[in-house]
Formats: structure tokens, C-alpha cells, sequence
């Protein structure tokens, strides 16, 4: 399983329980209903903003996609590619600069 298809699948389940059709779940993202069909059959992904905006709505940890089997074999796969790299840290440094840029909006 690839990433995009993990995000998915955790983006379909915490629609499903919240108790979410799909185009209401677009509506509070401000996308439509066809491609969170597509970002949950991993088709798509989430941009940033998107993202951070998910998180913020169902008050989910920052670490919420990450914790998956998937992600960790992203994190070793990153981590063989470039040793120095902290995973974690370019995370959390995504999330602070996706929070800043869309609280000045």
C-alpha cells in the first residue's frame, strides 16, 4: 500500500466515524465530493492547506497520519536516503508553516 492509499483509507475511516457522507466532508474542506472519493481511493492527495484544515476541524494530533505502518516505512525509506534527515522535525515544520500561512489568509 502506498501512501497517498493509507492517507485515504484514514481519511475515509474518520469520515465514516464521524458519520460523514462524502460531499459534506468536501463542503468543510471546501472541496468537492468526487475528489474526496479520489484522496480516499488514494487517487489524490490533500494539499497542504486541505490537510492542516482537516486536522483543525476534528481536532486531531499533528502525528494523526503518521503513525500508520506505511508512514514508518516511509520514515526508514527517507531516513536510508539521507541519514541526517529528522522525519519528526520536517513534520512538526511542515504543520508550523501550514498554520501560519493559512491563519494570514
Amino acid at each position: 500500500m502506498n501512501i497517498e492509499s493509507s492517507v485515504g483509507k484514514k481519511i475515509r475511516q474518520l469520515r465514516k466515524e464521524k458519520g460523514l457522507k462524502q460531499h459534506e466532508l468536501g463542503t468543510t474542506l471546501g472541496l468537492s465530493e468526487s475528489y474526496i472519493s479520489y484522496v480516499e481511493k488514494g487517487a489524490r492527495v490533500l494539499s497542504g492547506e486541505s490537510l492542516h484544515k482537516l486536522i483543525q476541524t476534528f481536532n486531531l494530533g499533528e502525528n494523526y497520519f503518521s503513525n500508520d505502518s506505511t508512514m514508518v516505512q516511509f520514515r526508514a525509506d527517507a531516513s536510508s536516503l539521507d541519514p541526517e534527515c529528522n522525519y519528526d522535525k520536517l513534520t512538526a515544520d511542515f504543520f508550523k508553516y501550514a498554520k501560519s500561512n493559512i491563519n494570514k489568509k
